[in-house]
This record gives structure tokens, sequence and C-alpha cells, in this order.
């Protein structure tokens, strides 16, 4: 059987040995095990990191490739109307609504530092005006098709206004984060009485096995 690094078909290579499935999303930085982030986040396509131990688990991952933008970030103005998806402060018609998004993305563009404070008071999105309209970082298709499109199509630091049936978002990219996508084999680690001053050991006898067995052999060896 060919190692993890070696096999040509890593989906079917980590279904039949891990105890979670394959995953394809795309993950930043900040969601990988903290530990591990720096190491995991920089491998090359192919390249194979562990054993490491996360949590109650033996893992190796396998890096699947980058994708670069594949998380954004981004902080909104929401302006709704009465009939819209979002509740809106005081009744306005779509119309009314449109002109107070224009007026508030004139001010904007004139004053980029007004944005947080326009957030502040003026956005029907009460969770994200909380936060001076920052909605933190999302992948695509999170978000509804018109201010993904935005948010995605257009480089950091672009304003611009997006009509949803949440009313009209004034929208500003903040930031754009690369992406890896990981395949990854796990196994609980069983309890012992010597289970954590062994895992190293147990972890490095474990890559060796892989080099030539299963993972299942790999793992009744440790």
């Amino acid at each position: 059987m060919p190692s993890f690094s070696a096999t040509t078909d890593v989906v079917k290579f980590v279904n039949e040995n891990s105890q979670f499935p394959y995953d394809s999303t795309y993950i930043g930085k900040s969601d990988l095990p903290a530990e591990h982030a720096e190491s995991l986040f920089n491998l090359s396509d192919g390249q194979v990191y562990g054993p490491y131990q996360y949590g109650d688990y033996f893992a190796l991952s396998r890096s699947m490739g980058r994708k670069a933008g594949a998380k954004a970030r981004a902080s909104h103005i929401l302006i709704s109307f009465t009939g819209s998806r979002a509740q809106p402060k005081e009744d306005r018609t779509k119309e009314e609504a449109k002109v107070k998004a224009e007026g508030i993305l004139a001010e904007v563009m004139a004053n980029p530092d007004s944005f947080t404070m326009q957030a502040f008071t003026a956005s029907e999105d009460q969770g994200s005006a909380q936060k001076g309209g920052d909605l933190d970082f999302f992948g695509p298709g999170q978000m509804v098709p018109a201010f993904n499109d935005f948010v995605f199509n257009n480089p950091i630091g672009k304003v611009g206004l997006v009509e949803t049936e949440f009313g009209y978002h004034i929208i500003k990219v903040t930031d754009k984060q690369d992406a890896i996508r990981l395949a990854t084999i796990a196994q609980k680690i069983e309890a012992s009485e010597k289970t954590s001053e062994n895992a190293y050991t147990n972890a490095v006898k474990f890559e060796l096995v892989m080099n030539e067995k299963s993972f299942e052999t790999a793992k009744k060896r440790s």
C-alpha cells in the first residue's frame, strides 16, 4: 500500500484510514489548530505534516493546494426598506432607501474615516452595526450572491453600493486571505497510564509505519 505522501488517490486514502471523512473546504490560517497553524499553512502542494497531536487525536495532514483570496473580510452599512428581508428602523419605500444609501455612500467616499460611525448610527444590521459594520472573514457562497460577488470581485479598500433582498448595502472590502485545502487522517488516541509521556514516541513510530503499512496497522503498532 502506498504511503500517504505517495498515494495518487488521496480522498480514498483518507476515507479508508481516518475517523473523519475527507473535507474539500478551503480554510484560512486562523481556522487551523493554533500550535500547528504556521507549519500546516506553509505546506507546499502534496507535502505531509505530522504526525501531530490535536486534542485527543493523532493526525497527519497533506496539502491539497492553496487558493489566493479564498477568504474575505468586509464591513457594510445596511439601509433596508419596508417589505425587504431586514426590518427598517422606520417605514420607507425602496426608492427612499436607495436615496438614503446613496447619500451615505457619497459621505463615505468623501470621508472614508466616517464609515465606522455611519455603521454605528445608520446601519439596520444590528449585529454588525455594533462592530462598526464589520462582518469578519467569510468564504465564497456564505453571503447572498450580489454581496458575495462584490466582495470577491473587488480589491481590498473598494467601497460600493449593492442591492440585495435585505436592502441596500454600502460595502467596504477590508481584507482578503489565502486559504489551503488539507487532507487529514485522524485517529483517536487510546488512553493509557503513560499516554502523555509516550505520545510523541508513539507518533514517531506511527509515522514510520505509515510509510509502508495502512493507518490502522500503524495505530496498532504504536
